[in-house]
């Protein structure tokens, strides 16, 4: 029976069992898609990442990720803590590391913060990705009914509701106060039909935190997948650190996040921005990442 080995890390994370769960599978490049999809959706994370060999020329590794999504999971062209996740996996010694995804080649900075323990493996690890620059893909009008069906919680006034893109689609919510982040009860149906695919993520936010120095805390909720509420969501929050930097919310270039506290795994972000001239240039987006676990996983379907 083949097994596959794998590596379990928390990302985004300031100790193990917080932060967005994530598990990393070395597979070769011809196990079939059927495989992928059937061991995703067996874990049930947000995100599950198969590493193999490198196609693309100046790349170090294939990152591919799938989603839970319903009937078969489905593959993705980027996401964030996947990304992270990854690179430590692929170099636990740290330095920097190519990785080929659907949104071409995305560099990762690995630096290990102290020792692994029982488990004989370095790490903690600090990671640190430069994403696709996201840009605006339309501004949502519908905020009476945006509002209704995220059960009633206000949207903050003279910010708009924006949908970005950087690989993955994300509709960003400002939302009047922390307690109507916390309160903030979605209807993943009516989310659905109102944004569409744009709404693949819908984050909302407002500005503060538990820790003194957190800049925003937001909730993202995935209508479209086994997930309903992800813990940590980087491909998310780079974009929300841009709109973040680029209405004035905070004045930047660095912002830091917290998300994952509704659901009980509360993660940080740290999100770099470099503007000029009005434009974005660079987005980063960093956090720890933990070792949990490693092992195999067994594969009847083989």
């Amino acid at each position: 029976m083949p097994f596959l080995p794998f590596t379990w890390v928390d990302v985004f994370a300031a100790a193990p069992f917080t932060g967005n769960q994530l598990a990393v599978f070395r597979t070769p490049p011809d196990l079939p898609d059927e495989v992928l999809r059937r061991v995703t959706r067996e874990l049930n994370h947000s995100e599950t990442v198969f590493l193999q060999p490198a196609r693309a020329a100046g790349a170090d590794h294939r990152v591919r990720i799938f989603i839970p999504t319903l009937p078969l999971a489905a593959e993705i062209p980027f996401a964030g803590h996947p990304i992270l996740g990854a690179a430590c996996v692929a170099a636990p010694q740290g330095g920097l590391v190519r990785l080929e995804t659907g949104m071409g080649i995305v560099p990762v900075t690995v630096a290990p913060t102290g020792e692994g323990g029982e488990l004989d493996a370095p790490g903690p690890w600090r990671a640190s990705m430069q994403q696709p620059l996201p840009r605006v893909v339309r501004v949502i009008e519908q905020r009476a009914e945006l509002a209704d069906a995220l059960g009633g919680a206000p949207l903050a006034p003279g910010l708009p509701v924006e949908a970005v893109d950087n690989g993955m689609q994300t509709v960003i919510v400002p939302l009047a106060s922390l307690e109507a982040v916390q309160q903030a009860r979605p209807d993943l149906a009516r989310l659905r039909g109102l944004l569409g695919r744009a709404g693949l993520c819908t984050l909302v936010f407002a500005p503060g935190g538990l820790a003194p120095d957190t800049d925003a805390t937001c909730r993202v909720f995935s209508p479209y997948d086994l997930v309903p509420e992800d813990p940590a969501t980087g491909s998310a929050n780079g974009p929300l650190g841009e709109y973040l930097v680029r209405h004035g919310v905070v004045q930047g270039p660095r912002t830091k996040t917290e998300q994952g506290i509704q659901v009980g795994r509360p993660s940080r972000l740290e999100i770099t921005i470099e503007r000029s001239g009005g434009t974005t240039h660079r987005v980063d987006v960093a956090g720890e990442v933990h070792l949990v676990g490693q092992g195999q996983f067994r594969i009847p379907c083989l």
